[in-house]
């Protein structure tokens, strides 16, 4: 884990307001602290992605927390506690958690956690998309206690603290593969009926449950064809709304054309096919809407790839 921000760094008597505006940060919402512990008020955060996955590990001193509307918008943070006491509550819900137990924050409301002893914990955030294809029902169970005594929340809970404890030493790579076993087990926590569709669906000859890249590479395809028009598309661009580094975004493209390459020939797909359908607009002005910034490169490049000037269209 990457050390993010610790009380230990301000005077006591700043540490509340530096706490507050360091969870604000982190959770992208405006947010509220009152410690409730005796002796001196502290905290700690760190971070790390983990493929698609981010988990940030808080731990310190008991105290308040409230955060005021939505947190980060296409994200959902899993509570992993992993050690204390902690008491979750929205307006309509709350949930006292233990050692072990795991708990979807609702990302979409305003709620109040109360870390009531010392305690440790994990926010294992997740991309909604493939929250959903993990667990089309998990919406249903936000701010309720999943048991830790059950196996796949045991085993949940045992995997995100070995990732937390070894994930750097364990490379990108490794990490990659981690993230992919958390999302199956985050389908072992839909039960029996998220069974019975899998199982519904391969006798049906569908196909079978795609691993996180094949997910992300999907969101990733999707992404980039809903921006092809845009001229600042980039690997970097790409990579930050996926929520991943710019080197695991180019594994998704491993073995075929890589991300630009693909962009590309996205893009001059879709001029080949507004050019045939043989509109009035001027063909330098069609490289442009498709992200093409100079005519000449456009026609250089339309006609390596299709063995014709775009004007022959």
């Amino acid at each position: 884990m990457v050390p993010l921000y610790h009380t230990l760094e301000v005077a006591p008597g700043e540490r509340v307001d530096y706490w507050q505006s360091a969870m604000a940060n982190s959770l992208s919402a405006e947010c509220s602290v009152e410690p409730t512990g005796e002796g001196v008020f502290d905290a700690a955060m760190a971070g790390m992605g983990c493929g698609p996955l981010q988990l940030l590990e808080v731990s310190g001193s008991p105290f308040w927390i409230a955060r005021h509307g939505p947190g980060r918008a296409d994200w959902v943070s899993l509570l992993v506690l992993l050690e204390g006491q902690v008491m979750v509550a929205d307006r309509a819900h709350q949930a006292q958690l233990g050692p072990g137990d795991l708990c979807f924050i609702a990302p979409d409301r305003d709620i109040r956690v109360h870390r009531q002893t010392r305690f440790r914990q994990v926010l294992l955030d997740l991309p909604a998309e493939l929250l959903l294809e993990a667990w089309p029902n998990w919406a249903d169970h936000t701010m309720h206690r999943l048991d830790g005594a059950m196996p796949a929340v045991l085993a949940t809970a045992a995997l995100t603290r070995f990732i937390v404890g070894h994930g750097r030493q364990l490379g990108e790579d490794g990490r990659i593969a981690l993230s992919d076993a958390v999302l199956q087990l985050i389908e072992k926590l839909g039960g029996p009926h998220r069974r019975v569709r899998a199982s519904a669906s391969a006798s049906n000859g569908e196909a079978t449950r795609p691993s996180s890249v094949d997910r992300q590479r999907r969101r990733a395809e999707a992404f980039i064809r809903e921006h092809l028009q845009d001229h600042r598309l980039d690997v970097g661009r790409i990579a930050t709304h996926l929520g991943v580094s710019t080197r695991y975004l180019h594994r998704l493209f491993s073995g075929g054309p890589q991300v630009m390459q693909w962009v590309l020939e996205q893009r001059l797909q879709a001029s080949r096919s507004e050019l045939a359908g043989r509109g009035t607009r001027p063909v330098a002005e069609v490289a442009w809407t498709w992200g093409f910034a100079s005519p000449a490169h456009f026609s250089r490049t339309f006609r390596r790839r299709f063995g014709q000037p775009p004007s022959a269209v």
